[in-house]
């Protein structure tokens, strides 16, 4: 009903058993996110990014971390509860996990002998927050081994952009340190 509903007058949405744990509303998926967060069943999953040249094989030139949240026996995608990202008291803490699992991974092959840059999307709301340089800084260059240059941050446009000049200002400062940045779904 609620998919049918999103989707405009006049539609329809077949039922899938995943439906069932899908929000309703906007406080279900702060719910969700909040207690993957209090009992540490968010994760990452790794996308690899791949380069083919056309007379050539394909390589892997880096990953992106996608974040999911398990739930029981399910594994929960942004789409379950993506509109929380951007919640205020949410974002931050999110967006610190994400980079810091994202750049414990790449340590850790880094290890083995890989090589591997990671992308990590960052929400708008993390990205505004007075304390995300402080992030950056703290989990890049304080405790952990990974070249800043290895790093991309993908801003996530899933929410406008209240203060661009800030967004800006503090990209700008990120690109200074030797991090990649990058619009994602722009």
């Amino acid at each position: 009903l609620y998919a049918a509903k999103q989707g405009g007058k006049a539609q329809f949405a077949f039922y899938k058993a995943v439906s069932e744990t899908a929000p309703a509303n906007g406080i279900q998926p702060i719910r969700l996110l909040t207690q993957a967060l209090q009992y540490g069943s968010l994760l990452l999953y790794y996308q690899p990014i791949v380069h083919r040249h056309p007379q050539g094989p394909m390589r892997l030139v880096g990953v992106e971390a996608l974040l999911r949240a398990s739930s029981g026996d399910l594994v929960l995608t942004p789409g379950d509860f993506g509109s929380a990202l951007n919640h205020p008291r949410l974002a931050r803490p999110v967006g610190r996990f994400v980079l810091r699992e994202a750049l414990l991974q790449a340590e850790a092959w880094q290890t083995q002998g890989f090589d591997i840059p990671v992308s990590v999307n960052i929400s708008v709301a993390h990205l505004l927050d007075p304390g995300f340089l402080d992030d950056i800084e703290n989990l890049v260059f304080g405790k952990h081994s990974i070249s800043p240059s290895k790093i991309t941050l993908e801003v996530t446009e899933t929410a406008e952009i209240a203060d661009f000049p800030l967004a800006c200002s503090v990209l700008q400062q990120c690109c200074r340190w030797g991090l990649r940045v990058s619009l994602d779904d722009f």
